[in-house]
């Protein structure tokens, strides 16, 4: 169906365009083979068929329809009082030209009317894109929306099962230093790198999860509050070794992280949202 659609509106604007260049072919001929008694008419007319197309190009459709309604009444009331003052005659050209101001308005209505809708089609289909998409495309990590999804859907477990668990986010300090004296790309791989250090420290239950683009990740653990201070022992020890970020050209960087957990309490956090500003209200406390 959506195909269907697409073609459709795909030949109604090659249809718009074929009808504006037809009129505006049309309109050069006429000054071409027009005598010079009407050359300077036929000009004038071939101008305020431009005028015409700018203004709906320029998305003023309604004042692109009344000027060319003007435009044709204006032009009919002059060949009109020359013909019965002046007695000049109307020649065929003349009742060729309302028709042309005309094809030149329905062309470019039709073909700036379908770029609208395809405009609206692509704007629909990147949001449907975005909404589904999970995956933070630096580190490979599932986004900060999956995050919140499968965080809730942990702590309904949680109070149906009795089961332990605790959220940690680890937060990288002096981004803004670090990326005054780094490209973006070379940024990337870090954060790429951090990903990369966190998956290999957790275990295959745990989740681990991009939260921004300063390489900040958010950890779902399944452990007391005991073994969330192991996990967080190995985390430092592994993210502040120089030699780790050997591959991406770290090295000679300092690494620094804070790191803040929060063991699950399902009397205190029923919302996922709020549960996660609680874990990064204890970051106050890692100075």
């Amino acid at each position: 169906m959506k195909k269907r659609n697409e073609s459709t509106i795909m030949f109604v604007q090659d249809c718009g365009m074929l009808l504006f260049l037809t009129s505006i072919i049309c309109g050069v001929i006429l000054i071409l083979f027009s005598s010079e008694t009407y050359a300077y008419q036929n000009i004038l007319m071939l101008f305020l068929q431009f005028l015409v197309g700018i203004l709906v190009i320029f998305r003023v459709r309604t004042i692109a329809t009344i000027a060319a309604a003007f435009e044709i009444l204006l032009f009919a009331a002059y060949k009109l009082y020359m013909y019965f003052s002046e007695a000049h005659i109307i020649e065929v050209t003349a009742y060729i030209w309302p028709f042309l101001i005309l094809g030149c308005l329905a062309g470019t209505t039709m073909f700036i009317q379908t770029i609208a809708q395809l405009e609206e089609i692509n704007h629909l289909l990147n949001r449907q894109v975005d909404e589904l998409t999970i995956v933070e495309p630096v580190t490979g990590l599932n986004n900060l929306k999956a995050f919140y999804t499968e965080l809730e859907r942990i702590m309904a477990l949680s109070v149906r099962h009795n089961t332990e668990f605790g959220v940690m986010i680890v937060r990288l300090r002096y981004v803004a230093e670090l990326k005054k004296i780094m490209s973006t790309s070379d940024f990337n791989k870090i954060r790429q790198r951090i990903a990369v250090i966190v998956e290999d420290v957790l275990r295959i239950e745990d989740y681990a999860y991009a939260m921004d683009e300063d390489g900040s990740v958010g950890i779902i653990y399944f452990a007391n509050e005991a073994g969330a201070r192991v996990l967080r022992k190995r985390l430092i020890e592994r993210l502040t070794d120089r030699e780790e970020y050997d591959p991406v050209g770290g090295e000679h960087i300092r690494m620094d992280f804070r790191i803040a957990n929060k063991q699950y309490v399902n009397e205190l956090e029923k919302d996922p949202i709020n549960y996660i500003r609680v874990v990064e209200g204890e970051m106050a406390y890692d100075v």
